[in-house]
């Protein structure tokens, strides 16, 4: 009887302790991009998704829950740029703008501080695909 314990008790740890060894090797970070084809001049698609504002327009979180507190901070489509929202169905965050390269790219951090507290490094980048068509990543 104690020995069947002993091996079910062996079993039981293994068992927790297999998940807790793979974890310290599991890469905590993940990429992910999407592209869409716009028929505008690079510059206008540019000029357009440099300012955080017009994504209200377009982004999937915001018509998610379009009634979400907004504020700002600074000036819209600069280095510095703050953009936070506080919402029932997308928590609360802000994106910051921390780069630009005119006309090619716009890098942000996002913090998000509810319902879970982590950050992330986003870019758009802008892609002529001719003179009337953009990607834009």
């Amino acid at each position: 009887m104690m020995k069947t314990l002993k091996k079910i008790l062996l079993i039981l740890v293994i068992i927790i302790a297999i998940p807790l060894v793979v974890a310290l090797f599991v890469k905590r970070e993940f990429t992910s991009e999407r592209q869409i084809s716009i028929d505008r001049s690079k510059q206008e698609v540019f000029d357009y998704i440099k300012y955080l504002g017009n994504q209200k327009n377009y982004d999937v979180w915001h018509k998610m829950d379009p009634d979400a507190k907004t504020t700002t901070r600074g000036t819209d489509g600069t280095v510095g740029f703050v953009y936070a929202w506080d919402g029932e169905k997308i928590g609360k965050g802000e994106q910051e703008i921390i780069g630009i390269v005119d006309g090619e790219r716009m890098d942000t951090k996002l913090r998000f501080k509810e319902p879970f507290e982590s950050e992330a490094s986003c870019y758009m980048l802008t892609e002529a695909q001719g003179e009337h068509q953009t990607i834009v990543k």
